[in-house]
């Protein structure tokens, strides 16, 4: 008796965890607000504007005749860009990025940014990820690209990123949800 109740102790983790990576739905954080894919666009810029400011992007180059919008959050006297979300033809949520402030001078501000976008990755279950690196010329536009190298942690429909802009070594980490 003692030997299956250790046995069901050593796998009832792995079961709640699998489990649980199975039903939570994936969603991204943005200043205050957690979107999730497929809500509708009027009731998300609304969310957004209530305490960030929120701007179309006229000319996206996308082919559908969905909508983007960059995210911004006043800090001190500047207006800096945190997100952007796209909408589909259907005004329905279907990509998010975020994307955090990093300091040049402050190591703690990048291990801030990379554990925040890890730990996203893990609140929605999703650990069995595919880690791979990229330069400039692996980039889907590289023509319009300053000149990079980057980290991806592809864990399918959400990801994370970081960049570093080799010309001035300012360096990005970005969380993603949805395919852009």
């Amino acid at each position: 008796m003692k030997a299956r109740i250790a046995v069901l102790l050593l796998f009832l983790p792995v079961w709640c965890v699998s489990g649980r990576a199975q039903t939570v739905t994936p969603s991204i954080t943005i200043g205050t607000h957690v979107l999730t894919l497929g809500m509708p666009e009027s009731s998300e810029l609304e969310q957004l504007g209530t305490d960030l400011q929120v701007y179309p992007i006229q000319d996206s180059g996308l082919k559908d005749s969905g909508s983007n919008w960059i995210v911004s959050q006043k800090r001190q006297t500047k207006d800096f860009i945190i997100a952007d979300v796209h909408f589909d033809a259907s005004h329905h949520l279907a990509s998010a990025a975020h994307s955090w402030d990093i300091e040049k001078t402050s190591s703690k501000s990048l291990f801030d940014a990379i554990n925040e976008a890890t730990k996203s990755l893990e609140r929605d279950g999703r650990t069995a990820c595919h880690l791979s690196t990229y330069g400039t010329s692996e980039r889907h536009f590289p023509a319009f690209d300053p000149e990079i190298t980057g980290i991806l942690i592809d864990c399918g429909i959400k990801k994370a990123t970081i960049e570093l802009l080799l010309s001035d070594s300012s360096i990005e980490v970005m969380e993603t949800l949805g395919h852009k």
